[in-house]
């Protein structure tokens, strides 16, 4: 099946509850926007599990789950009994014929389209100008659309108007918040050193660095200790719990989850109090150097 015909499919809402392969290459952008929409049109829950056998095969089909499998190479294939259920995968194996949508490179329709569904306050002249200032770039695009996703929907096209008359385009680059503090949670050191050595160039601050990863910490240390509670008021879904137990979890252990909010918090305590006399490019380092 090709995007397009998916695509099709929940717009005419025909697409029937077989199974669904995605192929990926380089990122999954797309396949959770397809994901989403589909559970949206199903009216169900996503539920992500690692393989087929960790739901009872009876459960398919006859509850309100939409089952997502996420691996890089599909090695085991249910048979046809099986409903709503999506897989995601990088590789299949040689010898397996079966249908499966190849969501290759994306193009520019299927990128306006991504931003269309990311920040759904835009009107369509503003879709395209972002996606055209950001030169279709998708990763660049997912960073544009998660400053503006923080503001409800009907504040997006304002916020969006703001932000390009004061500019707030006229330096885009993928060395942003997001960017840094997502590096820092994988200890990717290769991309820390890189955006460290280009500090002056990047437009980030502190506090909000120090805001979103306690945040990020404070999610990693519910997951980490299974504590249903805390997962329930950090409100976190299940894409959020399977995501970061199965990429992010095991970078620091429990006790190191602890110490980096108690010493996160101390820094917000100080930087909010003005206590902390250290430049913003002296701040940064010292956070980085203590929480990874």
């Amino acid at each position: 099946m090709e995007l397009q015909t998916l695509k099709t499919k929940i717009e005419n809402n025909t697409l029937n509850d077989e199974i669904i392969i995605f192929k990926y290459v380089d990122n999954k952008f797309l396949c959770n926007q397809y994901i989403d929409n589909i559970s949206k049109l199903r009216n169900m829950e996503k539920v992500y599990i690692n393989s087929i056998y960790e739901a009872e095969e009876d459960a398919f089909g006859v509850n309100d789950s939409l089952y997502i499998i996420d691996v890089d190479e599909l090695k085991e294939y249910p048979d046809s009994s099986f409903k709503n259920l999506i897989i995601m995968c990088k590789k299949l194996p040689d010898n397996l014929e079966v249908d499966f949508i190849d969501v290759a490179k994306p193009v520019n329709w299927q990128i306006e389209d991504y931003v269309k569904y990311r920040l759904q306050g835009l009107d369509e002249n503003s879709i395209l100008w972002l996606c055209q200032i950001c030169g279709y770039d998708i990763y660049r695009l997912d960073s544009e659309c998660k400053k503006l996703e923080i503001f409800p929907v009907a504040s997006q096209q304002q916020m969006f108007k703001r932000l390009k008359e004061e500019n707030g385009y006229s330096d885009l680059t993928d060395l942003n918040i997001f960017n840094f503090t997502d590096s820092l949670i994988l200890h990717d050191m290769k991309n820390v050193i890189s955006m460290m050595k280009e500090m002056e160039l990047i437009d980030i601050e502190p506090l909000a660095v120090v805001t979103i990863l306690l945040k990020k910490f404070k999610q990693l240390l519910a997951v980490k200790t299974n504590n249903q509670t805390y997962i329930k008021e950090l409100k976190m879904s299940d894409k959020q719990v399977w995501y970061l137990k199965n990429n992010q979890a095991s970078k620091f252990s429990e006790g190191k989850l602890i110490n980096n909010i108690e010493f996160l918090t101390g820094i917000d305590y100080q930087i909010k109090s003005g206590n902390l006399d250290l430049s913003r490019d002296n701040l940064l380092s010292y956070i980085t150097c203590n929480v990874i």
